[in-house]
């Protein structure tokens, strides 16, 4: 075999979650835009994005949309919206997380940290039409999969009665 490189990063970017389209012709991904740190807080969102197989057109389908109140310490907005985790699933739509709706994770109320509370989302494969469909995730949700019985699962931390603020159950 061989091995080809499909999407150039700078040294501050970062590519995460490739999974390959439902017929094999795209793969979706997230892209960390800036992966340095302040205050403890990544500076950059994350994106979806999908890359064309064979003609290698890179297409964004997020847009570090910021639905949200800003989250400020001395009137810099820290809070960065991060789309994440595509799943390719039947009915031209792409399950993702997301913290676009600016939750905290009760987890961590009255704590110095801030926890980006990832819930599940849906949108159509060409970036329109999103919507969340998982409202319950209140600690949050990573990783969503395509179940062979058409069914999604995901990880979850909804953790509840454990001892720890670092531990997904």
């Amino acid at each position: 075999g061989s091995e080809e490189v499909l999407i150039d990063s700078l040294s501050t970017e970062a590519i995460a979650d490739p999974i390959p389209s439902l017929d094999g012709s795209k793969i979706y991904y997230s892209k960390f835009s800036n992966t340095t740190r302040k205050l403890n807080m990544l500076q950059g969102g994350a994106d979806i994005y999908s890359i064309d197989v064979r003609s290698k057109v890179i297409t964004q389908l997020t847009h570090s949309e910021k639905n949200f109140p800003p989250n400020s310490v001395g009137g810099e907005n820290l809070w960065r919206s991060f789309n994440t985790g595509p799943c390719p699933v039947p009915g031209n739509r792409i399950i993702f997380t997301s913290n676009r709706n600016g939750l905290s994770s009760p987890r961590f109320s009255g704590t110095s940290e801030r926890a980006h509370c990832m819930q599940l989302w849906a949108m159509d494969l060409d970036g329109k039409n999103v919507e969340q469909v998982g409202f319950m995730n209140q600690s949050g949700a990573l990783h969503p999969f395509l179940l062979k019985d058409g069914g999604i699962a995901w990880s979850s931390r909804e953790d509840q009665g454990m001892r720890t603020l670092r531990s997904w159950a």
